[in-house]
């Protein structure tokens, strides 16, 4: 049993708990709709219902830009444009998906930015050689994914960017960390279905290490710690998901001798 209120007359797939506890593929969901067009919401009567399902195979499931106020919420968001950590927007992964295209827009004018970019995973940084998002516009976002080469369609409603070249309403975590480590790290299957993940670190400088490993979930509560021993310039485990870590975006520190870094780990149960 799932509710959804929009004030819009479309909602996503995606709205309906994903990427927690998301539709399952396969199943058929009956579903009704009332609106407060004659008062109160809470009031109205729910109109005749009908069923609705996401087919099992041949058929890629919608993203969008991640609503407040879960964890790398970028929809109809200030952003900056360029380096900072504050220039980072996140779709809301997709599981299988290799590829994610952010279609960036202003409706209706035809000498502003419209361009479309293509990443490996689900986050985009705003910053680009050429043509940059001007400071002080709002920008539509609409994006795709693409899952064993079958590519989705761009999904309603769109999600909308405002660009501020001043703001620094995000703290750092929010950066990839590759930005904040020297090193090379790599977490992988990222999204994660079945609960082992891989992580690889490379370029350690110090001679000896001690590497503490802690995941959050996107309330701030920590819900993973480990800790371990290494020597040399790399190091690599694999991590075994408790059960009770359910589907959600994470957020996985790591300290190396004091130094802590971040990165996000997308869980699909």
């Amino acid at each position: 049993m799932r509710s959804v209120v929009k004030n819009t007359n479309s909602v996503l797939f995606i709205d309906f708990g994903g990427p927690v506890n998301a539709l399952v593929p396969g199943n058929k969901y009956f579903v009704r709709v009332r609106t407060d067009a004659g008062g109160e919401l809470a009031s109205a009567n729910y109109g005749p219902g009908c069923e609705m399902g996401l087919a099992s195979v041949g058929v890629v499931r919608c993203t969008q830009l991640i609503n407040a106020p879960s964890y790398g919420h970028s929809c109809n968001e200030t952003r900056a444009f360029g380096s900072s950590a504050s220039s980072f927007i996140y779709a809301t992964p997709v599981l299988g998906a290799n590829a994610y295209t952010f279609h960036i827009y202003i409706p209706g004018e035809p000498t502003a930015l419209d361009t479309t970019i293509t990443r490996g995973t689900y986050i985009l940084q705003l910053k680009w050689p050429g043509r940059p998002m001007a400071n002080g516009s709002t920008y539509n976002v609409d994006v795709k994914t693409t899952v064993n080469g079958i590519q989705s369609n761009y999904c309603l409603p769109y999600c909308t960017i405002s660009i501020n070249n001043s703001y620094t309403g995000l703290i750092n975590e929010f950066a990839p960390m590759e930005d904040l480590f020297s090193g090379d790290v790599q977490l992988w299957p990222n999204p994660v279905a079945d609960g082992r993940v891989n992580l690889a670190m490379n370029g350690l400088v110090d001679a000896d290490q001690r590497i503490g490993l802690e995941l959050y979930d996107m309330f701030g509560k920590k819900v993973l710690a480990r800790e371990y021993g290494n020597s040399g310039s790399s190091f690599s485990t694999v991590l075994e998901l408790p059960s009770e870590v359910s589907s959600g975006v994470y957020l996985v520190n790591l300290t190396v001798n004091g130094v802590t870094t971040v990165q996000r780990l997308s869980v699909v149960r």
